[in-house]
């Protein structure tokens, strides 16, 4: 499963893709602990296994965490 979004930016493209992938088919193959959602924003820092750690949602922000901290504005994506 994957869950894509656009992000608006100020660099020349205009946008960023934010990004939460899982294989639950192939998660088997992986340890328990590391059965989680992988998070990447384009333009950050690349990390291996940038698992998702942690979902929070508050009124329209929905904030991301993994090695990094993401936070997303509902009526902006």
């Amino acid at each position: 499963m994957i869950l894509s979004f656009a992000i608006d930016d100020d660099d020349e493209m205009g946008i960023k893709s934010f990004i939460l992938m899982r294989t639950p088919r192939y998660e088997r193959l992986y340890s328990r602990n590391e059965w989680r959602g992988q998070v990447s924003m384009e333009g950050s820092d690349y990390y291996e296994n940038n698992l998702l750690g942690k979902l929070k949602i508050e009124g329209n922000v929905i904030e991301i965490s993994a090695h990094l901290l993401f936070a997303l504005v509902l009526g902006e994506i």
